[in-house]
């Protein structure tokens, strides 16, 4: 096998299978969803900090100079998210 690329689960046995992959020699590149602090070679998929900046210029745009400098958002319910949120954003129009 010249390399295995795929849609990463974060889980302990992804982790492991990854990680035993490596040792074999085997590349991995994750796609869409990576597995952070893995053995893997590469990810190919968003940057979700760069998409973020990009819908808070947009947000605040489509809202105009009336809008809140901090709007609240919320939708997700992942340990993302809690990470996401636990950061100091603002909007400036």
């Amino acid at each position: 096998c010249d390399g295995i690329a795929f849609m990463a689960l974060e889980h302990p046995l992804v982790r492991e299978a990854v990680a035993t992959l490596a040792d074999e020699g085997i590349p991995i590149v994750t796609l869409i969803s990576d597995l952070s602090n893995s053995r893997r070679a590469a990810y190919v998929g968003l940057d979700n900090r760069a998409a973020g900046r990009t819908a808070a210029y947009l947000i605040a745009r489509f809202l105009g100079p009336a809008a809140s400098s901090r709007p609240k958002l919320t939708g997700m319910t992942t340990p993302t998210s809690t990470r996401l949120r636990s950061m100091p954003y603002s909007i400036a129009a």
